[in-house]
């Protein structure tokens, strides 16, 4: 988006920008009945070899636990599906609608963490083009695209996950530098 909006005098900032090809997720939210027994930490990241569609999942309950119901025991999870294997999701799912989605990662709840019970509640959210793809060559390009930046003194500074980082640890931290940056060019 940013690629679209800088004057044409700066194309080789834009071409570089356009050059950070993004992929689609399914990000789905599942609330168990009672405490499920799963494992006790963050979650899991599944490598593609392991089920390709499948991403990982986050033990919301065991991360959050102050989030959970108060009313009741449950156990929350986070599937996500989907990402550079968005396309072998939609040959396994068939139709992407919330149903076919929520079977599914039903199914696969089950198959990883052997939960037979039905949930309480399923939200499915497909996030349109949400991760940044990093392909060999990145790191330089990147790097190019701040030296243009610099050299060029735009009153411009990348942060995000499409640059540095894709975790939300890389984010923050870049955007502490990215402030430090302005802050010491605001002081010269």
């Amino acid at each position: 988006d940013l690629a679209k909006i800088l004057p044409p005098e700066h194309s080789s900032l834009s071409s570089n920008l356009n050059r950070i090809p993004a992929v689609t997720c399914v990000v789905v939210n599942l609330e168990y009945p009672g405490k499920q027994d799963i494992p006790q930490g963050f979650g899991v990241l599944l490598p593609a070899m392991e089920d390709g569609p499948v991403l990982g999942v986050v033990f919301d309950s065991c991360t959050f636990p102050d989030h959970d119901r108060k009313d009741q025991d449950c156990t929350r999870l986070t599937l996500m599906l989907g990402g550079h294997w968005y396309d072998e999701l939609k040959d396994r799912v068939g139709s992407m609608d919330e149903e076919s989605l929520s079977s599914f990662s039903c199914s696969t709840i089950e198959r990883l963490l052997k939960i037979t019970d039905k949930p309480n509640k399923v939200i499915v959210s497909i996030q349109k083009d949400c991760i940044p793809q990093y392909y060999v060559g990145h790191s330089q390009m990147v790097d190019d695209m701040f030296d243009y930046i610099k050299d060029n003194q735009l009153p411009l500074t990348l942060i995000g996950n499409s640059y540095k980082g894709v975790a939300v640890n890389d984010c923050i931290l870049n955007a502490k530098i990215g402030a430090e940056r302005v802050l010491d060019s605001l002081q010269k």
